[in-house]
């Protein structure tokens, strides 16, 4: 019996067909569900974890479900992983489920989430942060320039900037969407440093539009 075995047939209890088919269709027919609705899920984890706590292997756990046909067990056991309190896991574990199924719906929150928390107790981030925005891997560069987006004041805007130069060229469109969101998000913070650095590199067209969003809108750009 896999880890995830039991939650897997509490999960099966509330498939909704119809709610499966739509979510199928706006993840571009890419993954199959079941149609658990995310506040029953959530709340079949919390008490899935209280009976079974946390994998004492989280490589071999999270491989087995992401091999798991249905996409809520992938939720599942991204959000799982996000309940531990524990970071001594390698960071295979991590690069694992971000370059497997991937798609922006688990990627996008391994990296702000647990990937974010990761580096806060990994002293060899930069490191890894760097090998992946060198990687050939979309997932793994976007997670690299979006992995500070919760930081706020605390973003080391620096080596965003650093990392955000290696991939300036990409036509990848994953890619140019992180780097406006990353810059977007630290606009919040720091606006006159964001619109210096997209001046001096150049930026325009949909990066430019993107990282710019939320200073036009509270309408502290005119142009």
């Amino acid at each position: 019996m896999s880890y995830f075995t039991p939650l897997l047939k509490e999960l099966e209890k509330y498939s909704d067909k119809k709610r499966a088919l739509g979510a199928k269709k706006y993840m571009r027919n890419q993954f199959e569900f079941l149609g658990v609705p995310a506040i029953i899920r959530n709340k079949l984890i919390n008490n899935f974890i209280r009976s079974y706590g946390f994998p004492n292997d989280w490589l071999e756990a999270l491989t087995e479900m992401w091999h798991c046909r249905w996409r809520e067990i992938q939720y599942s056991g991204m959000h799982i992983l996000n309940k531990s309190k524990k970071y001594d896991y390698d960071i295979e574990v991590l690069e694992f489920i971000i370059t497997h199924k991937s798609w922006w719906d688990t990627v996008d929150f391994i990296a702000t989430s647990i990937v974010n928390k990761y580096f806060l107790h990994n002293s060899d981030k930069e490191n890894i942060i760097f090998r992946w925005i060198e990687s050939t891997d979309i997932w793994l560069q976007r997670s690299a320039i979006i992995y500070q987006i919760r930081r706020k004041e605390e973003t080391d805007f620096e080596t965003l900037k650093a990392l955000i130069l290696r991939v300036k060229d990409s036509k990848e469109f994953f890619i140019k969407s992180a780097i406006g969101w990353a810059l977007r998000e630290y606009s919040k913070v720091d606006m006159f440093s964001v619109i210096k650095f997209i001046d001096q590199q150049g930026f325009d067209g949909f990066i430019r539009r993107s990282a710019l969003e939320y200073i036009k809108r509270k309408k502290l750009l005119k142009n």
